[in-house]
């Protein structure tokens, strides 16, 4: 009997245990589904028309993904009517139907003031709506009637919103984090900008990152092995919906500062750009033409004029754009529109002749950015391997036989998705930077394209004893700087408390458009305090000198990473061995101490000059 009971007592624990066991394994099993439930992470590739969003999730490496009406790109619009938000084609519709309340084009608006060349020109194409400057900083705002107004941020983010939301969808499970394309050419405030939409949206992006760039590991990470220590050089040429960019990129196996190991690297070596030259100059061009052609077949019939009509003007716009879509592979079409204006119903003939008639002086600014590029890099275009297109306009023939004649008449390369490259290649970087995936890692240095100096006032004193305030600047990140990079400037004889400027440098460069969307050359005052404490604290160390830190990081945001007072405590010995000065670090004002991220053993090709103040 005995015996029974301690059997009995053993099965009864045998049995606890394993229910115990197995509770252990089903939570261990539900922790890790809602840890991979929660690691999925996307690029969104914004466009000024459309949004390309890539994924990356377990067991999809990197996909494209669909929006509710199975397409692979989402319209960069919406619209509010009757306080309800739309998105996509819906918003399309809206936007024709009762333009008013439809937002688009809107990334181009960003951080812009409403000074710019930029905000003059989307009122052009865009009458009906009424934009205003924000009371403290005159960035552009939309009335929308007398007590509602909305920022470009908020209406940015309710898009950015939407494209989460479908990408959650698609992935079936959350979205951590995101990486986001941007124009190489957007300035401080513009990047600000779109990171202020992205945090009203409630997104965790990772990173920035240029068009160029994305393209380029697109292009690279199939590659790896065709590339070595010599660069390669190919030109990337871009041509969307509002703008024109022309990137070199410099693909090349250099040894990697942290692995040590062999690693692919692209690199920006220079950049040209043309902010107002895209499909939708083509697109209002045709519009207009249309108009001016239904005006004058039926002006017996008109009573009004249908210039004056948003509805009107936006049926035609989105007729044209069709129209042009058609003519990039065919010779004529017919521009087609029922009740375009007064139950009027139009229809006519286009030719590929008379896009290109309208296109006119369009067509001479095609080659430009590819000047700009070379020249702002010191190189010519038999240097390039190819000139490789992407985006959406650039399918115009004539503009694709002015690049072979840009290309010395070379082949263009097109063996690049010319929709989705820079989406595919930034998802590529958010697998990289999510941490939850493991992926071959392929080095990446962008180019700042605008100079940005410090300035700073000292006073001097001259044989005579008479002070004066010299006015000092000195150039911490030079134009085509390879990013991110750090920068160290020593005021080694400030003892009081002093500040100094962050400016945009020299910006000859530019054309009067582009320079018209800097709205300001300053971009941040930094006041040091607490300097005379720091020298009174340590009266009795030598004096090495004040230290600003300057970081530009991966996503291009220039910040002044910390001030600091640096001393050296004099050791109580008989003899001192003589240290060495470190190289860079000067101890003059304004001199710099350069600590690059990610630059490659031997390759002296982004180090800064190093100055001394004169006097």
């Amino acid at each position: 009997l005995k015996l029974f009971v301690v059997i009995d007592r053993l099965l009864r624990m045998m049995k606890l245990v394993s229910v115990v066991v197995v509770v252990a394994v089903v939570l261990a099993t539900l922790c890790a589904f809602d840890a991979e439930a929660k690691i999925a992470t996307v690029s969104v590739d914004i466009g000024n028309e459309w949004i390309k969003i890539g994924l990356v999730k377990p067991g999809v490496p990197m996909d494209i993904v669909l929006n509710r009406e199975s397409k692979r790109k989402t319209a960069n619009i919406v619209a509010i009517r009757n306080g309800e938000r739309t998105f996509g084609l819906t918003a399309l519709s809206t936007a024709v139907k009762y333009p008013k309340n439809g937002f688009r084009f809107l990334f181009e608006l960003l951080g812009q003031t409403m000074d710019s060349a930029i905000v003059k020109r989307y009122q052009e194409h865009f009458p009906e709506h009424t934009l205003e400057g924000s009371p403290d900083r005159n960035t552009v705002m939309f009335r929308v009637d007398s007590e509602t107004m909305y920022s470009v941020e908020e209406l940015f983010a309710m898009i950015l919103q939407h494209v989460i939301e479908l990408a959650a969808e698609y992935a079936e499970q959350p979205i951590s984090s995101a990486v986001m394309t941007i124009p190489p050419y957007f300035a401080q405030p513009e990047r600000r900008a779109l990171l202020t939409a992205a945090k009203l949206a409630n997104i965790k992006v990772t990173r920035l990152i240029s068009y160029p760039v994305a393209a380029s590991l697109n292009y690279g990470v199939f590659r790896r092995k065709d590339f070595n220590s010599t660069p390669q050089y190919i030109m990337l040429y871009d041509m969307g919906s509002t703008s024109t960019i022309a990137a070199i990129a410099a693909f090349s196996i250099v040894k990697d500062k942290e692995t040590k190991a062999k690693t692919p690297q692209v690199e920006i070596k220079g950049i040209g750009f043309d902010r107002t030259l895209g499909g939708l100059e083509w697109d209002t061009r045709i519009r207009d033409f249309l108009m001016e052609d239904f005006k004058e077949r039926y002006a017996n019939k008109l009573s009004g004029d249908p210039a004056k009509s948003a509805r009107a003007r936006a049926k035609l716009l989105a007729e044209a754009q069709k129209v042009k879509t058609v003519l990039s592979a065919n010779s004529e079409t017919y521009a087609q529109v029922e009740g375009l204006f007064e139950e009027v119903d139009y229809k006519a003939q286009v030719t590929r002749e008379m896009l290109e008639k309208l296109g006119g002086d369009l067509y001479d600014r095609v080659a430009t950015p590819i000047a700009d590029a070379l020249a702002s890099a010191g190189m010519t275009i038999s240097e390039m391997e190819t000139i490789t297109i992407i985006g959406g306009a650039v399918r115009m023939p004539k503009v694709q036989s002015i690049l072979v004649q840009a290309n010395d008449g070379r082949e263009l390369g097109k063996n690049l998705n010319g929709d989705e490259a820079s989406a595919l290649g930034a998802s590529f970087e958010a697998a990289a930077l999510s941490k939850a995936f493991r992926v071959k890692k392929f080095i990446t240095k962008d180019a700042n394209v605008y100079p940005i100096e410090v300035t700073f006032n000292r006073t001097v004193v001259n044989d005579d004893g008479e002070e004066s305030v010299k006015v000092v600047t000195k150039t911490i990140f030079p134009r085509n700087n390879p990013i991110p990079q750090k920068k160290v400037l020593s005021f080694s004889k400030f003892q009081e408390d002093f500040q100094f400027d962050v400016n945009y440098g020299d910006l000859s460069f530019l054309d009067q458009d582009s320079l018209s969307t800097i709205s300001s050359k300053n971009i941040s005052t930094v006041k040091v305090g607490g300097v005379a404490e720091a020298f009174a604290a340590n009266a009795d160390n030598n004096v090495v000198g004040v230290k600003a830190h300057f970081v530009i990081d991966e996503s291009g945001l220039i910040r002044v990473d910390r001030v600091d007072a640096n001393f050296e405590t004099i050791p109580e010995v008989e003899e001192q061995e003589e240290q060495p000065d470190v190289e860079g670090d000067q101890h003059d004002d304004g001199s710099t101490e350069e600590e690059e991220e990610s630059k490659p053993e031997g390759d002296d090709s982004s180090e800064a000059e190093n100055e001394e103040e004169e006097g």
